[in-house]
């Protein structure tokens, strides 16, 4: 089976004007000119709900090749995810700066943009340019 989640060509803006929750939205809109503007990146959805900066290919442990963003996040119903291209626990530090956020493998989970240390989101960032 592939990969489902793929770069397409919907439209990110409207995808965004989609979503409900208005703190959620002002959130992603915030993170995707914050991303664009470090970045020097258009954004590109993926999928039907994630939103991606770049791409990469991917080759897993178990030895499958996937095409995948440098960074991308979604507006989900409980948090703004962002997806990034490294282990968290190899930029535990800097994840932790960020606040109060939960955090798995390559994803952190946001309430809201403005609980947050704006400057280690920005070091996050800038981190997913020096590639995976």
């Amino acid at each position: 089976m592939g990969n489902i989640t793929v770069p397409n060509k919907r439209d990110v803006h409207k995808f965004l004007e989609s979503v409900e929750n208005d703190i959620r939205r002002r959130d992603a809109t915030t993170l995707l000119d914050l991303i664009r503007k470090r970045l020097s990146m258009e954004a590109v959805m993926w999928g039907d709900s994630i939103i991606g900066f770049g791409d990469y290919t991917y080759t897993s442990p178990s030895g499958r090749t996937i095409k995948w963003f440098n960074i991308g996040f979604s507006p989900r119903k409980k948090y703004l995810t962002i997806y990034v291209p490294f282990y968290i626990e190899t930029k535990l530090e800097l994840v932790k700066e960020l606040g109060d956020v939960k955090f798995g493998k390559g994803c952190i989970y946001i309430k809201k943009l403005t609980d947050i240390n704006q400057l280690a989101l920005t070091k996050l960032i800038d981190e997913t340019k020096k590639g995976v």
